[in-house]
């Protein structure tokens, strides 16, 4: 896998241009080249074939439904799938069907800062579930069922594999979940763009466990391949895939990139050695950073993460916030890291490391953040004028 060389448009290369020699860990693109298996056969499509309007044909929705049952073991046929552009665009394409002004959907903190906002903009009501924390993440049932009763939950949104932490969220976890929604008719809706991200095969999909949930899936983190703009929506219980299909093509929600949907095939079809290549790779990044952590004595918590190409890591120990923090992550170890705070109130000491880079790259990582640990613990703490893009 060879390391980005060209960043000329990479939005996230582009959020710390005006700092001098500053070094993005942020947005969920990795500092690697496009799979060259993508590019060839890219090219190999755009010199056969004409860009006119983009007929779905059957083989796309083949290689979807081989993909998903292969690797996460769902059967599927044509009728469970729908396309967007984004995932997000289909979230907010949901709460639009299944909520009203001022209903209230349910975020577990930390959760995807993303899901905040849209919420937020379509004036709808966040309810707020912390998730209990002993050295991994865990969901107080009897807890969560109160709050769903006492609220009128109308939508439950989680990403699973968990961003930022990368918790899988298991079988039993979602059949709880699964009860609680059918027994207070709550519409359960599972981003899993980074199901194909998983150490050790532990990803389970909610559709596996509630066919009236609806998933959410891509190719664009596990591949590399965001800016394509296409993503999948799978669907089994029938009267929701009604409601979602009508309006989605009522609002032209439907309308998708050609060049997605060839890259999607490309991808599903070819894909899979890429893919293992990858996970070996994260999950060596993520050992070395760990055992790096551990040996310079830096006094940081990492999550045990068991997916994503992501570290969250708390740095609760430093004793400072999390303005002087970022402020001298920039100005002393010219490094951009996201934000705890962006995934919920309760995150405010964590940091979310992308770690999809080669070992060299990471090591300019690990080498900064030790040099900021240590001017923290010298005391010599002023408050920089100095913001983190994140």
């Amino acid at each position: 896998m060879d390391l980005l060389n060209n960043k000329k448009y990479s939005l996230k290369w582009h959020n710390v241009s005006e700092y001098e020699n500053v070094k993005p860990f942020t947005i969920a693109d990795m500092e690697l080249k496009t799979p060259k298996f993508i590019t060839d056969n890219l090219i190999k499509y755009l010199k056969n074939y004409p860009l006119t309007y983009f007929y779905k044909s059957k083989e796309i929705y083949d290689s979807i439904i081989n993909w998903q049952f292969i690797n996460h073991n769902l059967k599927l046929n044509y009728e469970n799938i729908l396309f967007f552009n984004s995932t997000i665009t289909c979230i907010c394409l949901l709460i639009k069907i299944f909520s009203n002004k001022n209903e209230n959907i349910l975020l577990f903190d930390p959760e995807y800062g993303h899901f905040f906002d849209i919420i937020i903009n379509l004036k709808r009501k966040i309810i707020i579930f912390e998730l209990f924390f002993d050295g991994s993440y865990f969901i107080d049932f009897i807890k969560l069922e109160k709050i769903i009763k006492k609220n009128k939950v109308k939508m439950i949104i989680i990403s699973n594999p968990h961003n930022p932490s990368g918790k899988i969220y298991t079988y039993d976890e979602l059949k709880k979940i699964s009860k609680l929604c059918k027994k207070y008719n709550v519409l359960f809706v599972s981003d899993e763009i980074h199901q194909d991200i998983c150490f050790n095969n532990k990803h389970t999909t909610a559709l596996s466990v509630c066919n009236k949930s609806i998933v959410l899936t891509s190719i664009t983190k596990t591949f590399n391949v965001s800016g394509i703009k296409t993503s999948i929506c799978l669907i089994k219980n029938k009267n929701l895939k009604y409601k979602v299909e009508k309006k989605q093509i009522r609002e032209c929600y439907n309308i998708v990139n050609s060049l997605g949907l060839i890259t999607t095939k490309i991808c599903y079809d070819l894909g899979k050695k890429w893919n293992s290549e990858l996970l070996t790779l994260i999950k060596k990044n993520r050992d070395y950073a760990i055992n790096f952590m551990k040996k310079k004595k830096l006094n940081l918590k990492v999550y045990p993460s068991d997916s994503t190409y992501f570290l969250w890591i708390n740095y609760e120990s430093l004793n400072i916030d999390e303005k002087n923090f970022f402020n001298l992550l920039i100005k002393i170890g010219e490094i951009d890291v996201t934000r705890g705070s962006y995934f919920g109130k309760n995150s405010d000491k964590w940091i979310r490391v992308n770690i999809a880079c080669d070992n060299k790259y990471l090591k300019l990582f690990l080498n900064s953040l030790e040099k900021v640990v240590n001017h923290i613990k010298t005391g010599k703490i002023d408050d920089i004028k100095c913001c983190s893009t994140s």
